[in-house]
Protein backbone atom coordinates (compact mmCIF):
# COMPACT_ATOMS: atom_id res chain seq x y z
CA UNK A 1 0.00 0.00 0.00
CA UNK A 2 1.40 3.71 -1.15
CA UNK A 3 1.16 6.21 1.34
CA UNK A 4 -1.64 8.54 0.21
CA UNK A 5 0.01 11.77 -1.44
CA UNK A 6 -0.14 15.60 -0.37
CA UNK A 7 -0.68 18.17 -2.90
CA UNK A 8 2.50 20.05 -3.33
CA UNK A 9 1.26 23.73 -4.32
CA UNK A 10 2.59 25.02 -1.02
CA UNK A 11 5.72 24.51 0.22
CA UNK A 12 5.97 23.40 4.19
CA UNK A 13 7.68 26.94 4.99
CA UNK A 14 4.21 28.76 3.22
CA UNK A 15 2.03 26.74 5.43
CA UNK A 16 4.31 27.13 8.52
CA UNK A 17 3.60 31.20 7.56
CA UNK A 18 -0.46 30.45 7.05
CA UNK A 19 -0.52 28.59 10.49
CA UNK A 20 0.63 31.83 12.53
CA UNK A 21 -2.59 33.83 11.36
CA UNK A 22 -4.91 31.11 12.22
CA UNK A 23 -6.73 30.08 15.53
CA UNK A 24 -6.23 26.63 17.22
CA UNK A 25 -7.19 23.27 16.01
CA UNK A 26 -7.00 25.08 12.12
CA UNK A 27 -3.28 26.09 13.15
CA UNK A 28 -2.29 22.31 14.35
CA UNK A 29 -4.01 20.80 11.49
CA UNK A 30 -1.72 23.30 9.54
CA UNK A 31 1.16 22.17 10.93
CA UNK A 32 0.69 18.67 10.89
CA UNK A 33 0.54 18.91 7.48
CA UNK A 34 3.79 20.85 6.76
CA UNK A 35 5.69 18.49 8.88
CA UNK A 36 4.62 15.70 6.93
CA UNK A 37 5.55 17.61 3.90
CA UNK A 38 9.14 18.26 5.29
CA UNK A 39 9.94 14.89 5.33
CA UNK A 40 8.89 13.71 8.83
CA UNK A 41 6.83 10.41 9.01
CA UNK A 42 3.30 10.45 9.23
CA UNK A 43 3.13 9.19 12.88
CA UNK A 44 5.50 12.01 14.03
CA UNK A 45 4.03 15.01 12.37
CA UNK A 46 0.25 14.23 13.56
CA UNK A 47 1.94 13.29 17.31
CA UNK A 48 2.95 16.75 17.44
CA UNK A 49 0.24 17.84 16.48
CA UNK A 50 -1.69 16.40 18.71
CA UNK A 51 -3.44 13.96 16.53
CA UNK A 52 -3.28 10.30 15.82
CA UNK A 53 -1.94 9.13 12.19
CA UNK A 54 -5.68 8.28 10.79
CA UNK A 55 -6.80 11.73 11.89
CA UNK A 56 -3.96 13.56 10.01
CA UNK A 57 -5.20 10.96 7.32
CA UNK A 58 -8.31 12.65 6.91
CA UNK A 59 -7.14 15.81 6.63
CA UNK A 60 -5.09 15.35 4.68
CA UNK A 61 -8.09 14.27 2.31
CA UNK A 62 -9.71 17.40 3.26
CA UNK A 63 -6.59 19.70 2.55
CA UNK A 64 -6.15 17.74 -1.15
CA UNK A 65 -9.70 18.94 -2.29
CA UNK A 66 -10.21 21.93 -0.70
CA UNK A 67 -6.71 23.51 0.25
CA UNK A 68 -5.96 25.14 3.70
CA UNK A 69 -10.12 25.96 3.48
CA UNK A 70 -10.56 22.48 4.06
CA UNK A 71 -8.88 22.58 6.99
CA UNK A 72 -11.79 24.68 9.06
CA UNK A 73 -14.10 23.43 11.05
CA UNK A 74 -17.69 22.39 9.75
CA UNK A 75 -20.29 22.72 11.77
CA UNK A 76 -23.80 21.46 11.03
CA UNK A 77 -26.95 23.29 11.38
CA UNK A 78 -27.67 20.51 14.77
CA UNK A 79 -30.82 18.65 14.99
CA UNK A 80 -34.28 19.94 13.68
CA UNK A 81 -36.70 20.58 16.84
CA UNK A 82 -38.75 17.55 17.55
CA UNK A 83 -41.98 20.53 18.70
CA UNK A 84 -43.48 23.16 16.46
CA UNK A 85 -43.21 26.86 18.42
CA UNK A 86 -46.49 28.09 18.01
Amino acid sequence: MSALEIRKDRTPAVLRSCQRETYGRLSRRILAIANALDGMSRKAAAEAAGMDRQTLRDWVLRYNEHGICGLTDRWGDGRPPTFDAQ
